[in-house]
């Protein structure tokens, strides 16, 4: 929808307009920075990085696995801050916990070409579990669906695999298979309109609003039927794990401009 708001703001300038997952700075939006188009933009390498020290620390493989739909920054920024997340849970453990279908160094990992082929997703998701991991992070859309279809095949023949979803909680958008999302890494969109929208009626129009950690514009979701697995301990981690990428002691890398 990036043309038609961008046309839609040049013809009426003195309206103001915002647009969600977008920004000049991502190269989604592409002639001149117009002063009536707020961005909304979201730092999900952050919530990305506690979804990927929650799958360390729950795997009992030492594999976990992450795939995209298309290569685009606001998928890759998922998978890098899954990525360094269990890098992090690594060097915190003294553990050995493997990225499958993702390297953050290097750029390179799996894709599944679309958003919206469900069985792609399900052969990928089956070729990672063959391999050994046992957390699974599809940033894939709809392609993510043949994720959970991999997953409930695995669990019928025995096997424990769990699933994080992207962008919203899992157990809202997909309720009926709630029972095999560990989490999610989430957008906090609703919260991110509401403050833009309040912005713009007292008066400031920022352009730019990037959600964080700290301003609840991104967050990981509850772990549902997964709480009793999630121990005290690796709560407690999670919890200073995202207060120091708050307060900036922990900065996890990401390529994808924000």
């Amino acid at each position: 929808m990036a043309d038609a708001t961008e046309s839609a703001a040049k013809a009426h300038p003195r309206r103001k307009f915002a647009i969600v997952d977008c920004s000049y700075r991502a190269q989604c939006l592409s002639g001149r920075k117009l002063k009536n188009l707020d961005q909304l933009v979201y730092n999900t390498v952050q919530d990305g990085f506690l979804g990927g020290y929650l799958a360390a620390g729950l795997s009992k493989t030492h594999k976990v696995a992450t795939f995209g739909g298309e290569y685009f920054g606001t998928v890759t920024i998922y998978m890098d801050g899954f990525w360094d997340g269990v890098q992090y849970y690594d060097a915190q453990h003294h553990a050995h916990v493997k990225v499958l279908g993702w390297n953050e160094k290097t750029q390179h990992g799996t894709f599944s070409g679309t958003f919206s082929n469900p069985g792609i997703g399900r052969s990928l998701t089956a070729d990672f579990i063959k391999r050994g991991a046992d957390v699974i992070f599809p940033v894939a859309g709809d392609t993510g669906l043949g994720t959970i279809a991999a997953i409930k095949k695995a669990d019928a023949a025995g096997k424990k695999i769990s699933a994080e979803w992207a962008d919203t909680d899992g157990c809202f958008s997909v309720p009926t298979d709630c029972k095999y999302f560990l989490t999610s890494v989430t957008k906090g969109i609703a919260q991110s309109v509401k403050t833009v929208v309040l912005s713009a009626a007292r008066g400031r129009f920022p352009r730019l609003y990037v959600g964080t950690l700290a301003n609840q514009g991104v967050a990981l979701a509850p772990h549902h039927h997964f709480s009793a697995r999630v121990t005290a301990r690796l709560r407690a981690e999670l919890a200073q794990v995202k207060a120091r990428i708050q307060d900036g002691q922990i900065k996890p890398a990401t390529r994808s401009p924000v």
